[in-house]
């Protein structure tokens, strides 16, 4: 009787882990947002592009460049330049099925490398309205 109870609990937990594993993981979309030269918030803008995607009711996690383990606000006072922050973005970038351009996208050298980076990779984009 004990050997029959050993075999059942082996099996619930290999059925248990077997399920888990194969879980479907949620997508996550990469909020590319200007962030240098703007008139308006940083912040604010990515608020904007995260009700946008919750509008528009796409599946995916969110990623947005400016809500890393450092914060925004650590990033604009650190001694790290322009390249390394690129670097870390373009990271999280690859880490994602799917890109969402933010108004103005056009005009930032950084966007600009995302989106092409998007298409490279045969990421879903998306683009604010």
């Amino acid at each position: 009787m004990k050997v029959l109870f050993y075999i059942l609990i082996d099996y619930a937990f290999i059925y248990f882990a077997i399920n888990y594993l194969n879980q479907e993981k949620m997508e996550k979309i990469y909020i590319s947002i200007p962030i240098t030269n703007l008139e308006d918030s940083v912040r604010t803008r990515c608020e904007d592009s995260l009700n946008d995607i919750k509008k528009r009711k796409l599946p995916y996690e969110v990623v947005c460049p400016i809500e890393d383990e450092e914060g925004f606000e650590n990033q604009i006072t650190t001694e790290h330049d322009y390249a390394y922050f690129m670097g870390e973005d373009i990271k999280l970038l690859l880490r994602c099925q799917a890109i969402y351009m933010s108004k103005g996208w056009e005009k930032s050298n950084g966007c600009r490398a995302e989106h092409e980076l998007a298409k490279i990779y045969g990421l879903d984009i998306f683009y604010q309205i």
